[in-house]
Formats: C-alpha cells, structure tokens, sequence
C-alpha cells in the first residue's frame, strides 16, 4: 500500500542501531572514567530489557502518555552526573540530551516522565 514504508522502517532500524552505538559509546567513556571495566559494563547492561522498555516506554510514548515513573528533573540530575563523571572526554550523545532536557525544563516539563524528550514527535491526547 505504501511503497515508501520499506525505506522508512529502515530508517527507524538504522537510527535505533546508531543511536545505541552512540549511547553505548558514552557509556564505555563513563565506564573508563570511573575506573570500570568495559566488559563488566557492558555485561550489567546486558542484564536490561531493551524490547521491554520499547515496548511499555515507547508505546506510551507513541500515546503522547508522559504520566511519570521517572520524572525528567530527576533524570536531568542523573544526566548532569554523566556529565560530570566524563569530564573532558568526548561524548556522543549525552551532552545533546542535556541540552534537550533542559529547554523541556525550562518549558515546564520537569514534573512529567523523561520520555517527555519525544514530546514534539507524537500528538498529544
């Protein structure tokens, strides 16, 4: 029905692996700074449901749903210990989040579940 839907869901599979990649690198740079094994950090996160949290996160993301379990303020203090944590070392893509929650903070969204960054991609109910 939609000729364009194979490239799109590529695009989503693409931005997905990319942006793991990205996180994955910022959080070995975390790991690094902190003395901690890669391996061993890679190991803890391998113990995460990644589907699950596509799953349940995404989906009320998907709904515009940003009813708190992780309010955004607190994920914002969490982001500004990455930060700090990294010091002067390069990072992909925590810095840009940063960023992102604070214009939201700044917005009045600080209450709201940190899955409020999708805010501006889905309709809100």
């Amino acid at each position: 029905e939609r000729a364009d839907l194979a490239a799109v869901n590529k695009l989503f599979g693409n931005a997905m692996i990319i942006g793991v990649s990205a996180l994955m690198a910022d959080i070995l740079t975390l790991a690094q700074a902190s003395g901690v094994d890669p391996q061993d950090a890679v190991k803890l996160l391998g113990l995460l449901d990644l589907n699950a949290m596509v799953g349940g996160r995404g989906a009320n993301m998907a709904k515009g749903n940003f009813a708190a379990t992780f309010e955004l303020a607190m994920a914002r203090k969490d982001v500004r210990l990455m930060l700090e944590t990294a010091g002067d070392r390069p990072l992909a893509a925590l810095p840009a989040i940063a960023a992102r929650m604070d214009q939201l903070i700044a917005a009045g969204h600080g209450a709201k579940d940190a899955s409020v960054l999708g805010l501006d991609a889905v309709a809100r109910p």
